[in-house]
């Protein structure tokens, strides 16, 4: 056998692996890039950009969003306590109405019909007393 047919072919093959945290890789990588293409460099950088610039749009609407939830809240608070202002009016406007009644019913002498106007009044405190809501 020949010297030529003996001989074999040795190949060495190595692979690295390389990550970076930042938006831009170290500088040697972005050497080893430009020899590739020359225009690649300047491809990544758009593309980074554009990413930059989609991630803060993102987190402006995010933060929009919040804030139009927010002041939906603030809406629905001044409306809440509004109608509880109606509603405490309305109340005392009644209880008050009850007691004249009451009063007037016993200056004619209806006695019956003025004791039940004024457990009306009893009735719509007693009944009208509402729970304490749980605190979150």
């Amino acid at each position: 056998m020949s010297s030529k047919s003996r001989q074999k072919q040795i190949t060495h093959r190595q692979e690295t692996n390389v990550t970076w945290n930042y938006p831009v890789p170290p500088p040697h990588l972005l050497e080893q890039y430009k020899n590739t293409s020359p225009e690649i460099i300047d491809t990544f950088l758009k593309e980074w950009k554009l990413e930059a610039e989609h991630r803060r749009k993102c987190d402006e609407q995010i933060i929009s969003q919040k804030n139009l939830e927010l002041s939906n809240q603030e809406i629905d608070i001044k409306e809440t306590h509004k109608n509880n202002r109606i509603a405490m009016l309305l109340a005392f406007s009644t209880i008050i109405f009850l007691v004249i009644v009451s009063v007037v019913l016993l200056f004619y002498g209806h006695k019956i019909e003025a004791l039940t106007a004024f457990i009306a009044t009893l009735a719509l405190f007693w009944f009208n007393k509402k729970e304490p809501k749980p605190k979150n």
